[in-house]
């Protein structure tokens, strides 16, 4: 599901002017945002132990306003948490209830309860999500804005925004999913043929060598030559003309079936 940010970088700065968003949605026609605002308190005890939670939650409106962030329906149990003023956490925690502090001395205790399904953004950025009203007591950042329901044309509208409007272009940050890319059945097909005929050369070279060397045998016993230290010389040349070939081939194909 591609995420269109607009002033993410900016929130601990005072957020976006009005007349920016205003000018932002007409140039891309993104409209209804999700606002999110980091909670600026943490669980950090400050002794020097780890903290309950790593990262600061995010405060967000409502459960409706959560699922189109995550993109996914909220479960009954993470709906009725989200509702009671738990913070859902987006990674394992070794703990059920956390106090929450901040600079300016204000604290609150929450109930902790995880994510079945958490975006990898989010699992990287923030330590969970929050009801606002369950966090109105802690300082937060300005607000910033998600877009959901972005298309194709709107994310390169909005990445040209900044230039167009004349404002930092770090202001607009695209999460688009991973582009799948599906390898043809052709490729697949030729690339094993190619395993084919890596093995079959790699074989006819082998056995060229084995007759190249026959000849000289007899002179090199005759001469004190282990047979011992001629079967190792042997097989040296068979790895480096059999098994790397073979090797080499198989991985291409098997590559090439895995993209």
């Amino acid at each position: 599901m591609p995420l269109q940010y607009l002033g993410y970088s900016i929130a601990p700065r005072g957020g976006v002017p009005a007349t920016v968003r205003q000018q932002f949605e007409q140039h891309t026609g993104l409209s209804d945002p999700v606002e999110l605002r980091t909670v600026l308190a943490s669980s950090d005890p400050g002794d020097g132990t780890e903290p309950a939670m790593d990262g600061l939650p995010i405060a967000v409106a409502s459960p409706a306003a959560l699922e189109r962030v995550l993109g996914r329906a909220l479960t009954a149990d993470e709906q009725q948490g989200f509702t009671a003023g738990k913070i859902l956490t987006t990674k394992p925690v070794t703990v059920d209830r956390v106090e929450l502090s901040s600079r300016q001395g204000t604290s609150a205790s929450y109930t902790l309860e995880s994510l079945s399904q958490v975006p990898p953004e989010y699992r990287d950025t923030t330590a969970g999500f929050v009801a606002s009203q369950a966090v109105a007591k802690l300082p937060m950042e300005a607000r910033y804005y998600v877009y959901t329901g972005v298309t194709p044309q709107q994310i390169e509208l909005a990445r040209a925004a900044p230039l167009e409007l004349g404002f930092d272009p770090s202001w607009v940050r695209t999460q688009e999913p991973p582009v799948m890319f599906e390898t043809p059945p052709a490729w697949v097909i030729t690339s094993w043929v190619m395993v084919v005929l890596v093995v079959l050369i790699a074989a006819l070279l082998a056995r060229a060598q084995a007759r190249a060397l026959h000849p000289y045998l007899g002179g090199l016993y005759a001469v004190g030559v282990k047979p011992s230290m001629l079967r190792r010389v042997v097989l040296t040349q068979m790895v480096i003309l059999l098994g790397l070939p073979v090797a080499g081939g198989i991985l291409a194909g098997v590559a090439a079936t895995v993209g």
